[in-house]
């Protein structure tokens, strides 16, 4: 019966609204001067409220739900202002279809909606809509407002709203980066924790979350240059904390729930944990600002956990780390054993043992009962060097100079080598280029591996391993062959040298052969604020062409021939001639395709097609789009690479927009490739570079005519060798690739 009831009050309830609606057209049709001056008046006038709730703040609360919040601005119509009242809130449920699962006590339709009211009704709607459990309700202390961003101690906010107050506390709906709705104002003290105090008096300075804050304050004392939690309550700060734990030491490792410190060991770390340089001009800094092991650092620690990191110096370009990846070019190992010609040395925390030449630590026995799970080992004698070895002493790798630090993480053991820059360069030259090439293209090398390697320093990708990078061709090929006296003297030619453009140190980016022409940045897909300019491709010839390789039938004349005017048509990567056959590959190229999605994002589109009529947006992955039936080259840059291949599917179509997606998607496809000098490879992984043109023959097989080797992009190698043969020197080579460039000795200006 109170089903049926319902469902009877339901219908005459949707039958008056009806017989309202047909009144009120009838009434903008004779009155709708009058009528848009009548609307709703005293509700769009009003202000913010938490005793009530404005209709104008329910898009933005229904953010999660379906829609954002200009398209429920929309669909919720020019009516729904001024002040919520039941009337408008029977209609919101209704345009939801949950009206018969959210509970509430009705009242007039004409009376407005106190906010803890709205407030059961909203979190009923969350349950029932936000299938992601993305909404949080969340304490907020407002820092400042700016444009549409609402600065707190818990982070920055988009957000639209008005009538907040500054230091004021409030509780909120929030959804990631978005502020969705102002649930109540609080009472009692919220604080703002780890921030950077510059100086006190009558207001209190200081930085948080890369702003700064100047806040009246009444109080005696003094406290500056010292990081703080600040409480606040009704707008007022009520007690300032200072945190004056420290210790100091090197960042040795770093994660999302420790840090490791030269000397200390691994400690707890704040999920959110602050960097604020104290040297030079005050300011926040990032995590990813720290180089790892260069920087003498002062750390806050509070309750057994760090909570803020001092910056008290610049980064020094001193030692580089290097992840030693294992035979598989994994990161771990099962276990680790080292050893040495010479006498040398364990330290684990501060306790140093001594080992006897020849002598072979194995790590598992050594770390099994210490829990640091860190150690490093270093010859006695300074010019002495270390090697990885079997259990039995047989070396396994070329000697290491520095020292080798090996940790213990679940999935194994991880080894770092820790050695000079310089030192580090003997190992990368070799393993980078023949030492039998001329010592101006060695030089030129030099250099490039020097900046290469700054930069990395710098980014520190392998921080949770203590690492700036690793020994393979994802970075530098380091150590993998003997060093040479040649390529040794080359890095001492250039000691320090580093390419640079107004005084920044640039990613100089070598591969080892070109086509004739090297490539730019588009090549990558990248978008160029002036950052990238020194890579804007050149021709390698004394004398360059007047071809625009951006068009196909020039660019398939070219590649077709030899051009052997450049620097590096001697070598046999030069020009290729490969075979594809796709014929039962389509599997294989979506996983490819799929896998690069994810690593690259804008660089792949995936349009699924169904029938005739296209599916609008980029889907996720190849799932439905069906069998791979063509290939195609949609478009070329200005230096010759391919800037879009499209493959067509059965069901749809995929672009591609950069050059090493290309060549991991069509590499599997490559049954033959016949090189400049005649030798012949057979299935390989990658395509040897963008550079090519194809032609189709029987179904699904195609012949690619390319030149090159690697991505293009920077310094040929090769092309450096033709060049130092020409007689360029290694200035003029390094001026050839690198447009607008120049010479910056990078120990110098670290001491600046």
């Amino acid at each position: 019966m109170d089903k049926r009831r319902n469902l009877v009050r339901r219908k005459r309830r949707k039958q008056r609204n009806i017989k309202k609606l047909f009144i009120f057209l009838a009434a903008i049709t004779v009155l709708s001067a009058v009528t848009l001056c009548l609307t709703d008046k005293r509700g769009s006038a009003d202000e913010f409220s938490m005793s009530y709730v404005n209709a104008e703040e329910i898009p933005q609360f229904l953010q999660f739900a379906y829609y954002d919040k200009e398209e429920w601005q929309e669909r919720l119509g020019a009516e729904f202002t001024g002040r919520l009242t039941y009337q408008k809130l029977e209609k919101l449920l209704e345009l939801l279809d949950i009206e018969e699962y959210v509970t509430y006590e009705a009242e007039k339709p004409n009376k407005q909606v106190k906010r803890d009211i709205w407030n059961e009704v909203y979190e009923q709607i969350a349950e029932l809509l936000d299938f992601g459990g993305r909404v949080e309700k969340q304490k907020l202390l407002v820092l400042r407002g700016q444009e549409d961003l609402l600065y707190t101690q818990a982070g920055t906010f988009s957000y639209a709203g008005e009538g907040l107050k500054v230091y004021q506390s409030y509780e909120a709906y929030i959804m990631e980066d978005k502020l969705l709705g102002i649930a109540a104002k609080l009472e009692g003290e919220l604080s703002v924790e780890n921030v950077y105090v510059t100086s006190m008096s009558d207001t209190l300075n200081f930085l948080f979350e890369h702003e700064a804050y100047e806040v009246p304050l009444e109080a005696e004392g003094e406290i500056k240059d010292t990081v703080c939690d600040v409480w606040f309550e009704e707008g007022e700060i009520t007690r300032i904390e200072k945190k004056e734990d420290m210790i100091e030491g090197r960042l040795l490792t770093l994660d999302d729930e420790q840090i490791e410190i030269d000397g200390y060991g691994r400690i707890e770390r704040a999920m959110k944990l602050p960097v604020y340089q104290i040297y030079g001009d005050c300011m926040q800094k990032d995590l990813s600002d720290i180089v790892i092991g260069n920087m003498n650092i002062s750390y806050i620690v509070a309750d057994k956990c760090v909570s803020a990191i001092l910056l008290r110096e610049p980064p020094e370009i001193k030692n580089v780390r290097v992840l030693l990846l294992n035979d598989n070019q994994g990161i771990t190992r099962d276990d680790v054993c080292v050893s040495s010609q010479g006498d040398y040395k364990v330290t684990c925390q501060k306790k140093e043992q001594s080992f006897a030449a020849q002598t072979v630590l194995k790590a598992s026995e050594f770390l099994e009962e210490k829990p640091e799970k860190s150690m490093k080992i270093e010859p006695v004698d300074e010019n002495g060097t270390l090697y990885l070895c079997t259990e039995n002493g047989e070396s396994v790798s070329l000697p290491y100079a520095g020292s080798l630090e090996i940790r213990k993480y679940d999935e194994g053991y991880a080894v770092v080598s820790v050695l000079s820059l310089e030192q580090y360069l003997y190992g990368v030259v070799p393993s980078e280029m023949p030492s039998n090439y001329p010592q101006e293209a060695l030089k030129a090398q030099a250099v490039c591996a020097r900046s290469y390697a700054s930069i990395q320093m710098m980014k520190g990708a392998y921080a949770k391993y203590g690492a700036h990078m690793d020994d393979s061709v994802n970075f530098q090929v380091y150590n993998k062959q003997e060093r040479d006296e040649n390529t040794t003297k080359a890095v001492d030619d250039t000691c320090g040298l580093v390419l640079s453009k107004e005084g920044e140190v640039l990613e100089a980016y070598y591969y080892s052969t070109s086509f004739g022409h090297s490539g730019s940045y588009e090549s990558w897909n990248l978008e160029n604020n002036g950052e990238y300019d020194y890579l804007t491709g050149t021709w390698l010839k004394d004398e360059e062409a007047d071809l625009d390789l951006s068009d196909e039938s020039v660019f398939s004349e070219y590649i077709k021939n030899t051009d052997e005017n450049c620097y590096d048509s001697f070598a046999k990567f030069f020009r290729w001639r490969a075979e594809l056959d796709l014929t039962d590959l389509s599997d294989v190229v979506k996983e490819k395709i799929n896998a690069r999605k994810s690593a690259q994002p804008g660089s792949i589109k995936i349009t699924v097609s169904s029938g005739k009529k296209k599916k609008n947006g980029d889907a996720k992955s190849t799932a439905s789009i069906g069998n791979l039936s063509s290939i195609a080259i949609g478009e070329r840059n200005s230096c010759g690479g391919v800037k879009k291949l499209t493959l067509t599917f059965k069901r749809g179509s995929v672009e591609i927009m950069d050059e090493y997606s290309m060549r991991i998607v069509l590499g599997p496809a490559v049954k033959r490739i016949v090189w400049l000098d005649g030798s012949e490879g057979s299935e390989i992984s990658v395509l040897p570079s963008s550079y090519f043109t194809l032609e189709a023959g029987e179904e699904g097989k195609y012949v690619l005519y390319g030149g090159g080797y690697g991505h293009g992009i920077g310094m040929s190698q090769n092309g450096a060798k033709g060049m130092a043969e020409k007689g360029y020197s290694c200035e003029e080579i390094l001026g050839k690739f690198y447009v607008q460039t120049e010479l910056l000795d990078v120990y110098s200006a670290n001491q600046k």
